[in-house]
């Protein structure tokens, strides 16, 4: 049924100023029929032909309970054309509409029961002169309870979202921005899986670039999924970012991003991200004020039962960076700071222990274009104490500073150049150096320098609950050059190991030693299944010599002097 009213002229200027109602009208089309209750036309306008000027003051469709459409227009279509029009348009029922046009919607919308509002409003300007033409638009899309449950990897997922869309500017490269808050029910992807979230994303841009001021997530029932099958699970967590994209440059940059989670420290990643061929890259992650007893709470399913006993506790500073230079042939670095302060562990019958620890950790490697791997570190502890059975280190008059380095070739397993230091400025140094391999079992070749302070190493073992008046007092230098080697199961090591100016005193026993100096030759072989032994093969061709004075209540050698000379199955004195 279709009624009308209104007038229409029909010589120049043609006009129209008319309403038309269509009862259940019945629309075909693909082979699909569908009807509608009703709808309501309306139409305002005027038309001057010679002029090539036109005007819409009034258009308007409505279905109702299903959607409204109103506008308005004006232009001139002569030589010069140009044209403004302004439209809204009000979907009252995304689920009706959803129904009525069916398989003409995308796929991803088809049976994924779309609900809710929408709306658009905009406005738009065309002008053409001289083959010239240019053209601006000004366009608002808000949704208001838009619910859909589409299929994402099998899987369904039910989506809420509110918020606009709003785009300005020439079509050809309109300004976007986007205010969006959704819902979403369960998802799991990559062995992520959250029970639900929520998030608000405030965000500009072009088709070159676009900039993302908010970016907010707050999930429920998080897990993680990690190797063995085990699985790190939180309550609640919350992630917030902002950040920018350049197309044209190919380049992601990352103000902040930071990873909120219940009992630990925020972990934040900032830098940029080159992800074009060639493209440079600098990426920063960083966690302050890590708590230590959080932390090992949230790995306890990975911690060994042997250490489910110990306590632990303490913050932690960690620092993990990634580096790429520009260039195809540029090499990546990866570099890690860990930094403890107050750190405090000990076993349940306290034979090993920690208090007041501030070690810091200390890593960087650079891969090169041929997959190996060098890398250099370091650990150095100066604050606090601990106790290693009856090994007492108080780090502050004994502090530690570790280095080492070497490169790794991941196929082979082997470690080449491999040099490490140790440092303790009140004993001394040990200094090591030379190559390892992993595959198919340990071995080493290492060259071993050490120069080292008697006194204050021995001090280090002094026995536990031991009075001061009754502890052994040493004192003198002790130095060692020594090659170790490891193949399969044979061990070997030689060398020589010299003492100076050593002074050894047993207060109780009133006994001492004094003014010793050696030099002792080292040749150790082990392991060496199936080779026996040459019983004519001559010791190692070096000497061991003993000097020093000798003192107890009962006896008193004012010099001793001991050599030892080796030869072919025979000492000599």
């Amino acid at each position: 049924g279709l009624s009308s009213s209104g007038r229409l002229g029909l010589v120049s200027p043609f006009i129209v100023d008319a309403g038309f109602a269509l009862t259940s009208p019945r629309l075909k089309s693909g082979g699909r029929e569908d009807s509608l209750a009703a709808v309501d036309l309306a139409l305002a306008g005027r038309f001057e032909r010679n002029a090539g000027e036109f005007s819409v003051s009034r258009f308007e469709i409505a279905v109702p309970g299903l959607l409204a459409l109103d506008g308005t227009a004006s232009g001139n279509l002569g030589r010069h054309i140009f044209l403004e029009s302004e439209g809204r348009l009000r979907i009252e029922s995304l689920e009706a509409t959803a129904a009525l046009f069916g398989p003409r919607l995308p796929a991803a919308f088809r049976g994924a029961g779309l609900r809710g509002r929408a709306g658009l409003s905009g406005r738009y300007t065309f002008q053409q002169t001289n083959r010239e033409s240019t053209d601006n638009l000004s366009a608002s899309l808000s949704l208001e309870g838009v619910e859909l449950d589409p299929v994402v990897g099998g899987h369904p997922l039910r989506v809420r979202a509110d918020g606009r869309i709003e785009a300005s500017g020439p079509t050809r490269d309109p300004s976007l921005s986007i205010d969006l808050r959704s819902t979403l029910g369960r998802v799991a992807a990559s062995g992520v899986a959250a029970a639900g979230s929520t998030v608000r994303l405030v965000a500009s841009g072009t088709k070159a670039s676009a900039a993302i001021s908010l970016f907010d997530a707050r999930l429920t029932g998080l897990e993680i999924a990690v190797t063995g099958g085990k699985t790190l699970a939180f309550d609640h967590a919350t992630i917030a970012a902002k950040g920018g994209l350049d197309l044209s440059r190919k380049d992601l940059s990352i103000a902040s991003l930071v990873a909120d989670l219940p009992g630990l420290a925020p972990l934040r990643i900032s830098g940029r991200y080159g992800f074009g061929k060639g493209g440079a890259a600098d990426l920063r992650l960083e966690s302050r004020g890590l708590d230590l007893p959080a932390l090992r709470g949230l790995a306890a399913p990975f911690i060994p039962p042997s250490f489910a006993g110990w306590d632990l506790g303490g913050k932690a500073d960690l620092s993990l960076s990634a580096r790429r230079p520009a260039g195809s042939r540029a090499v990546p670095v990866l570099s890690a700071t860990a930094s403890l302060a107050g750190l405090r562990f000990n076993d349940p019958s306290f034979t090993v222990a920690g208090e007041n620890l501030d070690p810091v950790v200390k890593l960087e490697a650079v891969r090169s274009a041929s997959g190996t791997i060098s890398f250099t570190g370091g650990l150095a502890v100066g604050q606090g104490e601990s106790l290693w059975k009856s090994v007492y280190i108080p780090w502050a008059k004994s502090p530690l500073d570790f280095a080492f380095g070497g490169r790794y070739d991941p196929r082979s397993g082997a470690v080449d150049g491999l040099t490490a230091r140790v440092l303790m400025p009140t004993i001394g140094t040990v200094a090591v150096a030379g190559s390892a391999g992993t595959v198919p079992a340990l071995s080493f070749d290492l060259q071993t320098e050490a120069s080292l302070s008697l006194g204050p190493l021995y001090a280090l073992f002094s026995q536990a609950g031991v009075s001061e008046e009754g502890r052994m007092k040493v004192d003198g230098t002790l130095g060692a050059s020594l090659r170790l080697g490891k193949d399969g199961s044979a061990l070997s090591a030689a060398g020589r190991v010299k003492l100076a100016g050593v002074n050894v005193e047993r207060p109780l026993a009133k006994t001492l030693f004094l003014g010793i100096s050696g030099d002792i030759p080292v040749h150790y072989e082990s392991g060496r299944s199936g080779v026996p032994g040459d019983p004519d093969a001559p010791l190692p061709e070096a000497g061991f010599l003993l000097v020093g004075e000798f003192q107890n209540p009962l006896l008193t050698l004012k010099t001793i002097d001991i050599s030892l000379r080796s030869g072919v199955n025979a000492l000599g004195f």
